[in-house]
């Protein structure tokens, strides 16, 4: 347990809150990777009256952009947005009091391109690198991962490769993955890493240990994600690499456009030989993001103190909220 949340609970584990209630006031913190995709089904029910009344005052605070709840709509709940708070879940996994250095930079491949669980997202894009030769370039797998505890609605059978596919070996051989295991890397020696987000076809950005784990261990990410997914990172400070990663395909609203350019993103990044990329200048950009990723935790855990005040606050001025 982080300490600046010892006076949160776990609230309905699949939303992936923290709630702390106290005299009518009940704040959340969204503070797992994973989104309550009916959130504006969830929110209204929070705000249902009891006998004309309503009871409890609710707050929201979250890394996910949900432009719907930017309203004012109910009457007793606020949503607010704390991009920070991204960096919540990865305490859990990570000492970042003691991290390992990050390793020089070599290259035995192009891409790192790793599917768990099967979306239809990921097969389009994994069958792209297959038609084009561009897996041979990558240490990629497909698991075929489709039912996985309370994950299972997320990765449906139809969006299955042939048979599962893994194309480098292990240390240590996962039958399943935990949840810990996304936050580090099987594999090393590589420039770009290649992931298909969760949630990419929404209509809000809520990002995962996929879109930023990068960042901490020195690669290049190179997401398909919402669109303004790049915009977000560099927003929180990072290099997104955009002098290298040509990051156009973010600014596509339509799904299939925006997978289309991001695919001949790909395959234009994979005709380019990596001696034309200055090492010395990478290893430099990559510590520096690292950096950025470690004052971004911190202004995570500075985040939770405030909400803390913030909730304090609620509760002393209960009245302006909620009339008694």
């Amino acid at each position: 347990m982080i300490p600046e949340l010892s006076n949160f609970e776990i609230y309905e584990q699949d939303l992936a809150y923290m709630k702390n209630e106290h005299h009518g006031v009940v704040t959340f913190i969204h503070c797992l990777n994973d989104f309550n995709r009916e959130i504006v089904d969830w929110v209204q029910s929070l705000g249902a009256k009891r006998n004309n009344l309503y009871v409890n005052y609710y707050r929201l605070y979250s890394f996910c952009h949900y432009p719907d709840l930017f309203t004012d709509q109910f009457p007793n709940f606020t949503y607010v947005y704390k991009p920070e708070l991204l960096f919540l879940h990865p305490h859990k996994y990570i000492n970042f009091n003691d991290l390992p250095k990050i390793r020089k930079v070599k290259f035995e491949k192009t891409f790192c391109f790793l599917n768990n669980r099967s979306t239809k997202s990921r097969k389009e894009l994994f069958n792209f690198f297959k038609d084009n030769q561009i897996l041979d370039m990558s240490y990629a797998s497909y698991n075929n991962v489709s039912n996985r505890g309370r994950y299972g609605a997320r990765g449906k059978i139809e969006d299955e490769i042939l048979q599962p596919y893994k194309n480098f070996l292990e240390d240590k051989v996962h039958t399943d993955i935990d949840p810990s295991i996304g936050n580090f890397y099987p594999v090393h020696n590589f420039l770009f890493d290649v992931c298909a987000e969760t949630y990419c076809t929404e209509n809000y950005i809520g990002l995962t240990e996929k879109s930023i784990k990068p960042f901490l261990w020195g690669y290049i990410p190179l997401i398909y994600g919402p669109p303004g997914t790049y915009q977000y990172l560099k927003n929180l400070g990072f290099d997104v690499f955009d002098n290298i990663i040509d990051t156009s395909f973010d600014n596509e609203l339509n799904h299939g456009h925006r997978m289309w350019r991001f695919q001949q993103e790909v395959l234009r990044l994979s005709k380019i030989s990596l001696t034309n990329y200055d090492i010395v200048q990478l290893e430099s950009r990559f510590y520096n993001n690292r950096t950025v990723y470690l004052k971004n935790v911190q202004r995570c855990l500075n985040t939770i103190n405030w909400i803390k005040q913030e909730t304090n606050f609620l509760i002393a001025n209960r009245e302006q909220y909620l009339g008694f």
